[in-house]
Parts: C-alpha cells; sequence; structure tokens
C-alpha cells in the first residue's frame, strides 16, 4: 500500500493506482482512506465502475448516508 501511496503522491494522473489503493484500504476496514483514494480515481475518471462502486462501499461502511443521496443525484 506504501508503494501505491507513493505513486499517487507524485503521479497525479495516475487512477489505476488510486482506484487499486482504494479496493485495498476498503477491504483492510480503512473506509475513510478508502473514501479518500476512491474520489481521487473520480477526479481523474468519473465514468471508472470500480472506484464508484468503493466509494459506495466505503460511504457505507462509515454511515454517511447524506454523501450516498448526494452520490444517487
Amino acid at each position: 500500500m506504501e508503494t501505491l501511496k507513493s505513486l499517487a503522491k507524485f503521479d497525479y494522473d495516475d487512477e489505476a493506482s488510486r482506484r487499486t489503493l482504494a479496493e485495498m484500504l476498503h477491504k483492510a476496514g480503512k473506509e475513510p482512506e478508502a473514501e479518500q483514494y476512491a474520489r481521487q480515481a473520480l477526479e481523474i475518471d468519473v465514468s471508472d465502475a470500480a472506484a464508484q462502486e468503493v466509494l459506495r462501499e466505503s460511504l457505507r461502511a462509515q454511515n454517511k448516508a447524506k454523501d450516498l443521496d448526494e452520490l444517487a443525484m
């Protein structure tokens, strides 16, 4: 995970690293960080379905119903 964090820090357009990192963090139960990296991936490509799903799952895990509602709009 640390390697991916370094890549994300220095490569501003690396969507794949951010998405992968978000997925790994979500699986590790680190939802706030998973949310952060999923949002960053979506800033690069809003149509990334995998990043969208990780974002939804991390928001659900954090009981952020308001944020989930905003995504549905």
